[in-house]
């Protein structure tokens, strides 16, 4: 069993879509093609097992200023409320903005997975589907969600500066569970105590810089913080 929910409160739980399993995804947008075929292969279908489609909750179309940075068009979010789900990266000097990088839903929005045993969770590129910014290559990454917990986020290179363009529904990116029994998601509810927990998780770059995944899981583990999380999600259960 996975364990996920939303990072922030009763918003994001309203808006946020469910991950979907992606042969389940698949089979539904290629449903009557010659592509049904794929889905007959034991190598695909074991390659994408325990693979969630991670979809945008919003609507959301910007562009980029030279002045302000990435600008909001749509008529659907305000840029105050845009700022809330972009962030840029900070360059290794911390003197400037990597504009060419934009990150969606570090906070708002973006999804927390945990499992009760060690579970590698993979983050990859969405490339069985077709939106208006899947040439862009994601960000993608690993760690374990048993042994440190933190929202996940979506963040693309886009080299050009070129429109960001997603409806909500769009598949972001994809989640991948390496485990050998199938996987199954349930449901949890951001408390405030989970939140600190997640909170302090995503900010110790800041004091511990380039901290291997080794040691962080060492630190989380020994403060009790594991163990914490697993008994508030256990009283929702």
């Amino acid at each position: 069993m996975v364990y996920y929910t939303t990072w922030e409160g009763e918003t994001e739980n309203l808006v946020s879509l469910e991950p979907e399993p992606l042969l389940q995804n698949l089979k539904k947008l290629y449903k009557g093609t010659e592509q049904e075929e794929l889905f007959k292969c034991y190598s695909f279908s074991q390659e994408i097992k325990n693979t969630f489609v991670i979809k945008s909750p919003l609507y959301i179309s910007a562009s980029f200023d030279k002045t302000r940075g990435w600008v909001i068009k749509s008529v659907a979010l305000e840029q105050e409320n845009f700022n809330k789900v972009l962030n840029v990266t900070i360059n290794r000097d911390n003197d400037k903005y990597v504009q060419t990088m934009p990150q969606f839903f570090p906070g708002n929005f973006g999804n927390i997975f945990y499992a009760t045993e060690d579970t590698n969770m993979q983050i990859l590129n969405p490339n069985y589907h077709k939106t208006k910014i899947s040439h862009m290559p994601v960000c993608t990454g690993s760690f374990n969600i048993h042994r440190w917990f933190r929202p996940t986020s979506f963040a693309v290179i886009n080299t050009k500066l070129e429109d960001i363009v997603f409806n909500r529904g769009d598949p972001l990116y994809y989640v991948k569970f390496h485990r050998k029994e199938n996987i199954q998601l349930k449901r949890f509810y951001m408390t405030p105590e989970i939140q600190k927990i997640a909170a302090a998780n995503t900010n110790v770059k800041n004091f511990l810089p380039k901290t291997p995944f080794t040691k962080l899981y060492e630190m989380f583990v020994n403060s009790g913080n594991q163990k914490r999380i697993h008994k508030e999600i256990l009283k929702q259960i």
